[in-house]
């Protein structure tokens, strides 16, 4: 091994190796320039000696993970570790003397990063440098290595040589990248997942909307869009059972069109469904928001008016539907339909919607008899004026 490597070693680590050697004058190996020259030269020829062993043992130490050189900025290897053989499967006497660019199967892009750090150590005075190489090792495996360089000066601070150490990271390397990989199918599995979620979202809304529409078409008239016999019994129960508990009056109505089949016969079926889709929104138009409207059967009309203060409040709602009715119908062209209205009232008349509805059907047709246009109550049989 060359002195020079082992000597600035020494320099810069003398509280290592005191503490290794338990000797507490240790000095550089250069007898010239140290303050003990005066000793005996055998001493110092001894010392010298007791330095390298402590070097060699504590290179030894190391470990095969780390590889000691030194070589000249031309690139002859002066000196390497033993280590060297276990690291790049070649031996001390293979290298030592040779160009270190050509004693290893560099990987492409490995030499010219370590030339051009040894070019700007004796080109700008850098002492120190870090980066990694990769080769192939004799035995097959590419192999990673860290390497840290110092520059070695001489007495006019001019680079003479290249200190470094090798560090194996392939497995760190290796590991790194399994971690990297793993990190990548955790995102990738991270987004699949995500990606699933956001479809099931959209599954789920979109069976939510098919069974709001479907809810929707069970429960509504597809001509007119009011709400159908079931919608309108099922609502109408429950509007009864809180009329019940507040002791309310509750309203019920059954409209039917006067000659309805004569509008069919006469103008045809599609004039006839105008007239029914333009009579349900008149009816809404005349009727207030809390009061149920729905399309019974046919041309047949049901109301459940809830929170009624009397008698006369509903019969003066009837009364408002049967004047709206006089005003003439789009199609056909100027058309006046009448209404026959039979009205219930709860809980007079009945307790139960079936009750309310039977009652009101036949109210409806007490009107009917009396010519039509005109609503008809236990109370009073009144004509649209």
């Amino acid at each position: 091994m060359p002195v020079n490597a082992k000597n600035n070693y020494i320099s810069d680590n003398q509280s290592l190796l005191k503490q290794v050697s338990g000797n507490t004058n240790i000095t550089p190996h250069n007898s010239e320039n140290t303050p003990n020259s005066g000793k005996n030269k055998k001493e110092q020829h001894k010392s010298a000696i007791d330095y390298e062993q402590i070097y060699d043992r504590l290179v030894e130490d190391m470990g095969d993970k780390f590889v000691f050189y030194n070589h000249l900025i031309s690139g002859e290897l002066t000196y390497v570790s033993k280590s060297v053989f276990v690291m790049f499967g070649i031996s001390e006497k293979e290298v030592i003397g040779k160009l270190w660019q050509n004693s290893v199967n560099w990987l492409p892009g490995s030499i010219e990063v370590a030339e051009d750090i040894v070019f700007r150590m004796v080109k700008f005075g850098d002492s120190f440098f870090q980066h990694e190489m990769q080769f192939i090792h004799p035995e097959g495996p590419q192999k990673t290595i860290r390497v840290s360089s110092h520059s070695v000066l001489n007495t006019d601070n001019n680079v003479i040589s290249i200190d470094g150490m090798v560090e194996d990271i392939t497995e760190f390397k290796q590991a790194e990248q399994k971690l990297h990989e793993s990190h990548k199918q955790t995102e990738e599995a991270l987004e699949l997942l995500t990606e699933a979620n956001l479809q099931l979202q959209s599954e789920v809304y979109h069976r939510k909307e098919a069974e709001r529409t479907l809810s929707y078409i069970a429960m509504h008239d597809e001509l007119t869009q009011l709400p159908n016999r079931k919608l309108v019994l099922e609502s109408a129960q429950k509007m009864l059972a809180l009329a019940n508990r507040k002791q309310e009056l509750v309203g019920c109505m059954f409209i039917d069109i006067d000659h309805f089949k004569d509008i069919n016969d006469n103008y045809g079926h599609a004039a006839g469904d105008a007239v029914l889709v333009e009579l349900s929104l008149r009816l809404r138009d005349s009727i207030r928001d809390c009061d149920i409207l729905g399309r019974f059967s046919g041309d047949e009309f049901i109301i459940f008016l809830p929170a009624c203060n009397s008698i006369v409040e509903i019969e003066d709602i009837a009364s408002r539907i049967l004047a709206e009715s006089q005003n003439p119908m789009e199609a056909p062209k100027n058309k006046v339909v009448n209404l026959s209205i039979g009205i219930a009232v709860f809980p007079e008349c009945g307790s139960t919607t079936d009750s309310l509805i039977s009652l009101a059907d036949k109210a409806m047709y007490q009107a009917k008899k009396a010519g039509g246009n005109r609503f008809y109550s236990q109370y009073h049989l009144v004509t649209s004026s």
